[in-house]
């Protein structure tokens, strides 16, 4: 299934972002195997065929910082499945 990664940037997941790392910062690298995206002094997320993982962080993993990234994950992961896939039209 093909991804349009750039609904991501909608307010909704800027707004998640904003509220557990205090930045709406969020820069999104589209690739052609795995998408990677990246919020200011917070994790590095990577998607791989429409799953979301958390790759790195700067921040210490106590709970409270696991709770934010764990947030900010399903958030990101709920949009990838409600507004980022692309659907081929039939041809007839």
């Amino acid at each position: 299934m093909k991804y349009n990664y750039q609904q991501l940037q909608s307010d909704y997941v800027k707004s998640a972002v904003k509220t557990h790392f205090n930045t709406d910062s969020m820069y999104i690298l589209e690739g052609s195997e795995i998408t990677t995206i990246y919020i200011e002094d917070g994790p590095l997320f990577v998607i791989i065929d429409g799953e979301v993982t958390c790759q790195s962080t700067t921040l210490k993993l106590n709970a409270e910082n696991l709770s934010k990234i764990a947030a900010v994950a399903r958030v990101i992961q709920t949009a990838i499945t409600l507004t980022c896939p692309e659907f081929e039209k039939e041809v007839q």
